[in-house]
């Protein structure tokens, strides 16, 4: 097993830096005025499986709307983004057990949609975790770096906040 820099070094990899340094390097690099960076090629992007034992409340869930986006309101808001769980690689997920695991695109993909929204004036970001993964708490981290460059960013923490839980709340205005 290789780190990062001793797998450049080795020549197993061209360069170590951040997803949004890798698109703003590409678009240098090809000279283009956009670039649409495609992720999850051809993947179902709708959940219509309402099989199983959850599936009557995702039906429920899918008839009121969740998910649709612009509620009209601008009023100035605070955001408060829920960061639960072991932290791993990915999207967030839930067990039927009531377990729920943080996933970094998750709390990634929540922190830039606050942070770009006009009527969010800060953002909560609610910690409860024991850690998990080094690369998807960095990835957190920055994240909420890069949110907190442009508004407030609060860490509040739970019950545990410990390894990579703290972390992630490392990149926050206040604590």
């Amino acid at each position: 097993l290789l780190m990062a820099e001793e797998a450049k070094e080795a020549g197993l990899v061209d360069r170590v830096i951040y997803p949004d340094q890798f698109r703003d390097a590409l678009q240098k690099e090809y000279k283009a005025d956009k670039l649409v960076y495609v992720e999850n090629y051809a993947k179902q992007k709708v959940d219509t499986d309402f099989s199983g034992p959850m599936g009557m409340m995702k039906l429920f869930q899918s008839m009121m709307g969740e998910g649709r986006s612009g509620s009209g309101d601008d009023a100035p808001k605070i955001a408060v983004v829920y960061a639960v769980g072991p932290i791993m690689s990915g999207k967030s997920q839930s067990s039927l057990m009531g377990g729920t695991s943080m996933g970094s695109t998750t709390i990634v993909e929540a922190l830039q949609e606050a942070a770009k929204d006009e009527t969010v004036k800060a953002i909560v970001l609610r910690v409860d975790s024991p850690g998990g993964s080094a690369l998807a708490s960095d990835l957190i981290w920055r994240a909420v770096h890069a949110a907190n460059r442009r508004k407030p960013v609060i860490a509040s923490f739970g019950r545990v906040a410990a390894s990579g839980g703290y972390y992630v709340g490392a990149g926050a205005r206040e604590i």
